[in-house]
């Protein structure tokens, strides 16, 4: 949602794109306005940084070592859970 009285927009087509049509920005107050070179490379550096396969080249999926010390973490705290409610359940009621 855009605030304010004025607010500068730049409207940009990305016909070579296979996920955006259209980019929008918006000028923050007393700036000058970019170039187009500017644009478009600030255009490419916000879709890299929202590409997921980029993302995904940067995180390192768990191995299965560790899925396993997950799930017995997870089982192992379940049980002591279960342990200390049954505990308080017989010494208070």
């Amino acid at each position: 949602m855009l605030k304010g009285i004025q607010k500068n927009v730049i409207m940009v087509r990305l016909t070579g794109s296979p996920c955006f049509e259209t980019a929008y920005f918006v000028i923050r107050a007393g700036k000058r306005e970019p170039k187009r070179g500017e644009m478009v490379k600030e255009a490419n550096r916000i879709i890299s940084e929202s590409d997921p396969q980029a993302v995904k080249k940067g995180t390192r999926l768990m191995g299965r070592g560790e899925r396993l010390m997950l799930i017995l973490y997870g089982v192992l705290g379940g049980a002591f859970s279960v342990a200390v409610a049954w505990l308080i359940c017989l010494l208070f009621f």
